[in-house]
């Protein structure tokens, strides 16, 4: 899919224009968005989502990641005039990460999102942000994963509904796959539970709700926030 959007600037433009392309056959295409004149765009391009699945009432699983997604570019419409034409060059995922998400038991945790975080993509000296994006995975039935990925350095963890972060490892890959890699959540039997409310009392799907964990003690506003760890949701 390649998106384009102005929110950043124009709060009216926020929703993005998409449409779906097809690199797999010659690794080559050619895609026209339509765009507002006048505003200033950010596009970028990543695996596409069928959003047919948002229909179903749970977000859809993570796309298949065939290529790693660059950074995106800001495409300045003139009004009355096409802006220049922007290049995206797609790195291929050729490689992966595996491994396994288990619980304090060490039993697997099914339907985790894991992540491949690039490390090194900032370089302090010259500010220069260099054109790495991450991959995305779930686990399956017995926690386990696979992360499609090109080669370099990845921060890997996983975040589930209800469920505080796991651990989180570093792993350089090379030429080779890189296989056994364990995380650990903390897959607790406490819940909280409740509902997200818009203005007119309609729920709304798909919100995001962390918990931090917080001691009281006395005092204004007097909290202990030593070994605090949100919780997703």
């Amino acid at each position: 899919d390649v998106f384009c959007s102005a929110g950043f600037s124009s709060y009216e433009f926020s929703a993005p224009v998409m449409k779906a392309v097809d690199v797999a056959t010659s690794g080559n295409t050619t895609v026209t968005m339509k765009l507002q004149g006048g505003k200033t765009y950010e596009c970028g391009i990543g695996p596409h989502m069928d959003f047919a699945m948002f229909a179903t009432g749970t977000p859809p699983p993570p796309p298949t990641f065939d290529f790693m997604p660059p950074k995106p570019l800001q495409v300045v419409v003139p009004t009355g005039a096409d802006p220049a034409g922007i290049t995206f060059a797609l790195k291929t995922t050729s490689l992966t990460i595996s491994g396994t998400v288990k619980d304090g038991s060490g039993t697997g945790i099914a339907n985790v999102f894991v992540n491949a975080a690039p490390i090194g993509c900032f370089d302090a000296t010259t500010g220069v942000v260099a054109d790495c994006f991450g991959s995305f995975a779930q686990t399956t039935s017995d926690g386990a994963f696979t992360l499609k990925v090109s080669g370099g350095t990845y921060e890997i963890g996983a975040d589930g509904q209800g469920l505080p972060p796991s651990t989180r490892e570093i792993t350089t890959v090379t030429t080779t796959n890189i296989t056994s890699v364990a995380l650990k959540m903390v897959k607790s039997s406490t819940t909280i539970s409740g509902k997200i409310l818009d203005e007119s009392g309609n729920g709304i799907k798909y919100a995001h709700v962390s918990g931090e964990r917080r001691t009281i003690t006395t005092g204004t506003d007097a909290c202990n926030f030593t070994n605090t760890r949100p919780s997703g949701g």
